[in-house]
């Protein structure tokens, strides 16, 4: 599997950070395997204020550029905190291939 962070970047919202990794393929036996990581990373933890949710679907979604949308690409979305809802928000997008 190979991971290439592009130098796009997207006002979503002001709200979250976002990791938006973008496959070719909704078959692409790397999803699982990216999703499944991604879970173990972080979780969401009241107590001590951080905040990681992942999510995954058509990369139709207002959090992928335009440019992906309706040509059958498949997203997983981590939507965080940086770890402190201080911090400047963030917009990072992968290519997996």
């Amino acid at each position: 599997m190979k991971i290439t962070k592009t130098e796009f970047h997207m006002d979503v919202n002001h709200g979250s950070s976002y990791k938006i990794y973008i496959f070719r393929d909704s078959n692409d036996p790397n999803i699982r395997v990216m999703y499944d990581t991604l879970m173990t990373v972080q979780c969401y933890d009241e107590h001590d204020g951080i905040f990681w949710h992942v999510s995954g679907g058509p990369a139709d979604d207002c959090r992928v550029p335009e440019f992906f949308k309706g040509r059958g690409y498949y997203m997983i979305c981590v939507e965080h905190n940086r770890g402190d809802w201080n911090k400047p928000f963030t917009y990072e997008l992968y290519i997996v291939e």
